[in-house]
């Protein structure tokens, strides 16, 4: 099973009006996510937090062989291309963590990350 987040921004147009290489700001916001889920994310052991792995156009394998379901997040709209950047956790419990499994991080670590960073993006774009 795998939790893919909505991500609904355009990056392309985004690129445009910041006047900034569409590559670029794919790369920056990518990096942004990854340390947000991985910041976000609860530590017993630090194993769930060093799992996570991030790539461009194929699944990643993150450290750890989990046997669990991949949360994947992607689908940044860059274009034509449609290019995908992954961000994956394969330990089984890493759903069970998202959907409130943790004390320590109750709202999950990916779909708030992705809200937060979309909000940023808009917020820098309306003030353009």
């Amino acid at each position: 099973m795998a939790l893919t987040a909505k991500w609904d921004f355009d990056l392309n147009k985004f690129s445009r009006q910041m006047d900034i290489d569409v590559g670029i700001v794919k790369r920056k916001v990518a990096l942004d996510l990854f340390t947000k889920i991985t910041q976000r994310t609860p530590v017993d052991t630090g194993t769930l937090r060093n799992n996570w792995a991030a790539g461009d156009g194929g699944l990643p394998s993150p450290p750890n062989k989990g046997g669990g379901g991949d949360t994947s997040l992607g689908n940044f709209d860059v274009g034509e291309n449609k290019e995908v950047t992954y961000i994956v956790n394969n330990l089984p419990y890493v759903l069970k963590m998202e959907f409130g499994g943790s004390k320590q991080a109750p709202s999950g670590m990916v779909r708030i990350s992705v809200a937060e960073v979309i909000t940023e993006l808009q917020s820098t774009s309306e003030r353009l």
